[in-house]
């Protein structure tokens, strides 16, 4: 009975283990995307929120991002590397 009981704690804590080195490494990703985007484009002059678009296993990433440009938010849309794709006028700050 015991070893039933450890058995199941550990795959309980691999389970865990396994969702928060997830969490770290898509909160790592979503740092990378933020920094390469500022560097590449030096009007944008806050980022205010990130997101990704897409799902499991697909092989490319897309982020859309709120930022500010000349104190006007504009929603824009950036690949993995940062690079703009597209972006649209939200509203004045």
């Amino acid at each position: 009975m015991k070893k039933i009981g450890l058995l199941i704690s550990i795959v309980l804590l691999s389970i865990v283990f396994s969702f928060l080195m997830m969490n770290f490494w898509l909160h790592q990703k979503m740092n990378d995307v933020k920094q390469s985007v500022l560097a590449k484009n030096t009007e944008i002059e806050k980022i205010e929120i990130i997101n990704r678009i897409g799902g499991w296993g697909e092989w490319f990433s897309e982020y859309t991002l709120i930022v500010i440009i000349n104190d006007q938010k504009y929603r824009i849309w950036v690949n993995g590397a940062g690079e703009v794709t597209d972006r649209e006028f939200t509203e004045r700050k």
